[in-house]
């Protein structure tokens, strides 16, 4: 039998993309936040947030640079705990080493990142 690694998440990006350019390679990582809800001891639905880091490397690191805040994204991969610093300083992190990355653009708000548009006169309007 062989071991299965695979996680699936669909949620919303909770900040912009982070953008490292590495000597050999592109890391782009992300902040997904998921949310649900369970039954609580009193009866009551309680409404829960789990936040999951995304490690995107390579092309699929490139594909994910446009990733804003509040976007819908869907993210496929293994699950990856790592460790960096030494001694007493040693973290450890769990994340998503995503292998494919999905954005709804459906749910993306346009937002003007053009602040040199001239404005618009009333004879400039067509109608």
């Amino acid at each position: 039998m062989s071991d299965i690694n695979k996680a699936i998440i669909r949620g919303r990006a909770a900040v912009d993309a982070s953008i490292k350019t590495l000597p050999n390679s592109t890391l782009t990582t992300l902040r997904i936040g998921t949310d649900g809800s369970y039954k609580g001891r009193d009866g009551r639905m309680v409404e829960r947030v789990d936040w999951h880091n995304v490690a995107c490397w390579g092309e699929v690191g490139e594909q994910a640079q446009g990733i804003r805040k509040g976007d819908v994204v869907q993210v496929e991969g293994p699950i990856r705990t790592r460790s960096y610093g030494d001694g007493a300083n040693k973290k450890w992190i769990t994340e998503i080493v995503a292998s494919k990355v999905t954005v709804d653009a459906q749910d993306r708000k346009p937002t003007v990142e053009r602040d040199d548009a001239p404005p618009l006169a009333e004879d400039d309007i067509p109608f």
